[in-house]
C-alpha cells in the first residue's frame, strides 16, 4: 500500500498574491511532485493563506485556510474558511465558511477526534486581544 505525505502551503501565483496548494511524498519526504491547487480566491487581489490540511477517518481530505476574498474592507476581516477533497486532493470543493473575524495573526488548524467530531481552530486578534477560536462541528 502507498503511504502518502501531503504538505499544503501558500503560494504565490500570476493572479493572486496568496493561494492554497498542496504537494505530495510517496517516500518518507525524500521527493516532492505533484504540485496541485487547492484553493484560489475568486477575485485576483484577494488572499487565501494559512492552510492546514488533514486526512478524517473516511479518507476524505480537509483543509483550512484564512482568506478576505469575502470582506469589503481590505484586511480589516477575514474569514477561516475549510474546503474538502473526496478523490485524494485532486479536486476540492464544498467551501464553506468556518469563522469570521477582525484581521490578526490568525494561524488555523483542524483535528478530528474519535466520535468524527471536527475542531477547527484559529488564532486571532479579537477587539485588540489574542484569543483562540474554537468551532466544533461534523463533516456530512
Amino acid at each position: 500500500m502507498e503511504c502518502n505525505w501531503l504538505c499544503f502551503f501558500e503560494a504565490t501565483d500570476e493572479t493572486n498574491p496568496f493561494v492554497i496548494k498542496m504537494v505530495r511524498s510517496s517516500d518518507e519526504g525524500k521527493k516532492w511532485k505533484n504540485r496541485q491547487p487547492v484553493y484560489q480566491p475568486k477575485n485576483p487581489g484577494k488572499l487565501a493563506s494559512a492552510p492546514w490540511g488533514i486526512l478524517l477517518r473516511d479518507q476524505r481530505l480537509l483543509c483550512s485556510f484564512q482568506t478576505d476574498e469575502d470582506q469589503s474592507d481590505g484586511l480589516g476581516s477575514v474569514d477561516m474558511k475549510v474546503i474538502m477533497s473526496t478523490d485524494g486532493g485532486k479536486t476540492w470543493g464544498n467551501e464553506s465558511t468556518v469563522y469570521s473575524g477582525p484581521f490578526g495573526v490568525w494561524w488555523n488548524s483542524l483535528v478530528q477526534l474519535s466520535d468524527g467530531t471536527v475542531i477547527a481552530a484559529t488564532s486571532t486578534n479579537d477587539s485588540g486581544k489574542m484569543a483562540i477560536k474554537l468551532v466544533l462541528g461534523m463533516i456530512g
